[in-house]
């Protein structure tokens, strides 16, 4: 994710609601936990989870991604670069190490570009 952009500052990569079911992997500690995306771009995301992330934690990002029949999973690796209280959880803003490539990441780049 990207820093927030001030009055007449362009972000690197456009975001775009994105709603997914996510695993997310902390690192070093190696816990998982369930969450859910709010909005995705190439550099990043935001995701809401119950479950307490920090500043600067490193993590992987699994999508739990839905494909006709069956469920389609890609992973991204980054880490925490903000996080907000919410009333729903706590939204986490994550910037990914590598942005998103179709590649490496061909549903997400698909989602992407269909919105």
């Amino acid at each position: 994710m990207e820093p927030r952009a001030s009055p007449g500052e362009r972000r690197r990569y456009e975001r775009v609601d994105f709603f997914c079911r996510l695993e997310v992997m902390s690192y070093p500690q190696g816990t998982r936990v369930e969450a859910h995306s709010l909005d995705l771009s190439l550099g990043g995301m935001r995701l809401i989870t119950g479950n307490r992330l920090t500043v600067g934690q490193a993590i992987e990002v699994c999508f739990l991604l839905r494909e006709r029949s069956s469920d389609v999973r890609e992973r991204a690796f980054g880490k925490v670069v903000r996080v907000e209280s919410d009333v729903g959880g706590q939204v986490t803003g994550v910037e990914f190490l590598d942005p998103l490539r179709e590649q490496s990441h061909p549903r997400l780049i698909r989602e992407l570009l269909r919105r």
